[in-house]
């Protein structure tokens, strides 16, 4: 009973485990750009395929959003955008242009918001 008990409670942190990878992975590749943007002096750009469900820096290798995993993008000047290709731009200057990106799985939603001065912001929030 008890080992029952324990696989299911493994089970329900599973998808958890899963966003917080996804959004450490994110981050780290938002990292990625804005220092290869100001070593090589050009713009570098994470790539967003919502209907793939990949993401990664332009050029370079993608990675797999897990499936338990949405995402959207909360972009100040289209709204939500759940579709197509999003692009976040990193400067050689520190400028960032993009929007959020907002990562959910189960009750548990995490936002990346591009900061110039930061680089991004990361705040999370569980629903009732």
């Amino acid at each position: 009973f008890m080992m029952g008990m324990g696989v299911i409670a493994m089970m329900n942190r599973l998808p958890a485990a899963r966003l917080d990878a996804t959004v450490r992975e994110i981050s780290a590749l938002m990292r990625q750009a804005r220092t290869l943007a100001r070593i090589h002096m050009v713009k570098q750009t994470l790539v967003v395929d919502l209907d793939a469900r990949l993401f990664g820096i332009e050029g370079r290798l993608s990675r797999k959003i897990p499936e338990e995993v949405r995402l959207k993008i909360d972009d100040s000047l289209n709204g939500d955008i759940d579709k197509g290709i999003y692009r976040l731009d990193f400067s050689p200057f520190g400028g960032i242009e993009g929007g959020t990106i907002m990562l959910t799985a189960n009750q548990r939603s995490i936002f990346i918001k591009p900061d110039p001065v930061m680089g991004f912001l990361i705040s999370r929030k569980k629903r009732d």
